[in-house]
Order: C-alpha cells, then sequence, then structure tokens
C-alpha cells in the first residue's frame, strides 16, 4: 500500500511539473530581461489542475495496460482534486495511442500509460507517426511478466514439447498485443534462437488475444500474464 502510494504521488507529482513547465511557455528564442518578482506572482497564478485529465490507453480495454491505467485513475482524483478519464486508443500495436498522445498539447491534461515499445518506436520499427522526443516520461508504473499460454487440452505442457512440435509442423498461430509489441518481439527472438516457424496474429489487447485462443481460431499467445489469472 506504501509503494502504491508513492507511484501515486510521484506520478501526480510528474503531472503538475508538465503543466507548469508548458505554462511557463516553450519558445527556442532567447528571452528577453524579465522582471522577476513578476516572473514569479505568474508562475504562482498558475493553477493545476483545473479540469478533468485524459489518462490515454494505447490498447484495448481489458490488458495490462489497461488494468493499471483504470487503477491510476480510480486513484489519482484524491490527490489531484480533478477527474481522471481513462481513453483507449487502440491500434497499430500501440502507435494510434502513442500518436494521439505525442500531437496532443504538452499542458498536463494528456498523459499515458505505454510499453517501451510505445515510448521508444523509432528504435523498433520504420516510419513512426512520433518519436520518443515527442513524450516526456514521469515515472515507472509497473513491471508486467510476459509468458506463453495455451489452452488447457494443448498437447504441449512445457516449451520443450512446443518447439519440438513446431519443429516438425511449421506454421502454428499464435497472438500478440500487435505487431512490434514486447509480445511480437520475444516471439520473433524464441523463434530465431530455436529456428522454428510461427505465424503471428496481432490483436489489439492481451484480452482479445486470449478470447482468440480459447475460441480455438490460435494455437497459443504471448502476453502478460495478469489477463490470464483468472483463467488458470
Amino acid at each position: 500500500m506504501k509503494r502504491k502510494h508513492s507511484l501515486l504521488l510521484l506520478l501526480a507529482i510528474g503531472i503538475m511539473v508538465i503543466a507548469l513547465l508548458a505554462g511557463c511557455g516553450g519558445s527556442k528564442e532567447p528571452a528577453a530581461p524579465v522582471d522577476e518578482p513578476a516572473q514569479e506572482a505568474k508562475q504562482e497564478e498558475i493553477k493545476y489542475p483545473t479540469r478533468p485529465i485524459e489518462f490515454v490507453v494505447p490498447y484495448a480495454p481489458g490488458g495490462m495496460s489497461d488494468l493499471v491505467a483504470r487503477s491510476f485513475a480510480t486513484e489519482l482524483p484524491e490527490i489531484l482534486g480533478q477527474p481522471v478519464v481513462v481513453v483507449n486508443k487502440d491500434g497499430g500495436g500501440g502507435l494510434v495511442g502513442g500518436q494521439y498522445v505525442a500531437a496532443a498539447k504538452p499542458d498536463g491534461y494528456t498523459i499515458s500509460v505505454m510499453s517501451y515499445v510505445g515510448a521508444l518506436p523509432e528504435y523498433h520499427r520504420r516510419d513512426v507517426p512520433y518519436k520518443s522526443t515527442d513524450l516526456v516520461p514521469i515515472c515507472a508504473t509497473s513491471q508486467n511478466i510476459h509468458g506463453i499460454a495455451v489452452r488447457k487440452d494443448a498437447p504441449w505442457q512445457n516449451i520443450e514439447d512446443l518447439v519440438e512440435y513446431v519443429r516438425e509442423n511449421p506454421g502454428m498461430k499464435y497472438g500478440t498485443t500487435g505487431t512490434g509489441s514486447s509480445n511480437h518481439l520475444a516471439m520473433e527472438l524464441l523463434s530465431s534462437m530455436a529456428e522454428i516457424e510461427m505465424e503471428e496474429v496481432p490483436f489489439d489487447s492481451d484480452a482479445a488475444a486470449t478470447s482468440n485462443l480459447l475460441g480455438g481460431h490460435i494455437d497459443l499467445i504471448a502476453c502478460n500474464l495478469a489477463p490470464l489469472i483468472g483463467l488458470h
């Protein structure tokens, strides 16, 4: 509980710092001499927040990022004094939501929760619509555990059996939260190291991938483990 409160406080402080910096202006031209007392008075007049804050999740509802955002959105209003509204903008493996946040006015009223893939897009993809320099990091919110999951009736009960099967039956379909996502990169690394061939099927969230796995549309999924806890 103490750690959770500290994270909430750190996030709130980070948001307010962004708002303060935006309020002070972002001009790159040499600043003209100003009256210091007047400048200090102007900064003291900046009040934040005065309206609801938009918390963008670059994935569909039900995934790990969505759970983290909604947890923060429940507690942050007690610290900030304003509502925090979660908005899901999924698509492109997180790039749609990331682009929306990068293009928003840097006034502290648009924040997001992202994986390192979304926060550092130019290091994972070509021709991305925004770069890491368009974003301002506030704090780390969580550490996610990734894994591979199959249906309970699947004939493979460990990674060795799965790899051996794929070697003999190339082309198995696995679900991810989008091409270029951390889950996709992990599976590509596994395929390269084990010298096997599998086909990626991208989805908008862990929840969507899990649903398709249970429905028999794909053979396995690579995802955060949190959405799977209730299915064990």
